[in-house]
């Protein structure tokens, strides 16, 4: 603890936040985290945009190998349902 009462640093808080945020913010199939990541919610909110970046990065890169693949633009523009759509296929079957 630091002299104000807070935490101090903790690289497994800081994956924790991302996890946390991640888990909050998106539909993405992450495994179920302990109760200790959800303890600090409020602490995470610094990770809220890196959850974004995450599904950011999964889109670009989703898009640019269609577009690598010679699909077309139309393909790549539609990759939104592809990933859900695999996203979806992936979380049934976890089951």
């Amino acid at each position: 603890m630091t002299k104000n009462g807070q935490p101090g640093f903790s690289p497994r808080a800081l994956i924790w936040d991302v996890a946390a945020a991640c888990l909050l913010l998106t539909r993405l199939p992450l495994p179920n985290l302990p109760a200790e990541a959800f303890a600090r919610q409020a602490q995470a909110a610094w990770a809220f945009p890196l959850a974004g970046l995450v599904v950011a990065v999964i889109a670009g890169v989703t898009g640019e190998t269609l577009l690598q693949m010679g699909l077309g633009a139309v393909p790549a523009a539609a990759r939104r349902p592809i990933i859900f759509a695999v996203l979806r296929l992936r979380r049934e079957t976890q089951y």
